[in-house]
């Protein structure tokens, strides 16, 4: 399990599943099942604060990534894919009237 520290309020989904403590997961057991003890699954969007520490299993959403620390690092970002300096540049054409579907009647 993956130690996360948040540092912006993040939101997990449902099925998420967390190690929190018993003063983390005693105002949010409404929408937590326990799987063993300290161990929970989200039943709905469970909202962590700034600044909490747990453990997290799975893969850290994308959305996510800039707003927690893994293991006490930064997580790595995908790096974002760059077009070929002699690709020229990009074409755009307008539909005409013609290519775009219109209600037919039946």
């Amino acid at each position: 399990m993956k130690q996360i520290e948040t540092t912006s309020v993040v939101s997990f989904g449902p099925g998420a599943v967390m190690a929190l403590s018993n003063e983390q997961a005693e105002p949010r057991l409404r929408v937590l099942k326990m799987i063993e003890p300290g161990v929970y699954e989200a039943l709905a969007i469970v909202q962590m604060k700034k600044g909490e520490r747990f453990g997290f299993d799975g893969e850290i959403p994308k959305t996510m990534r800039a707003s927690v620390l893994v293991d006490g690092k930064p997580v790595e970002t995908e790096t974002p894919v760059v077009p070929k300096a002699d690709a020229g540049p990009v074409k755009f054409v307008m539909p005409k009237a013609r290519d775009i579907p219109a209600g037919r009647k039946k």
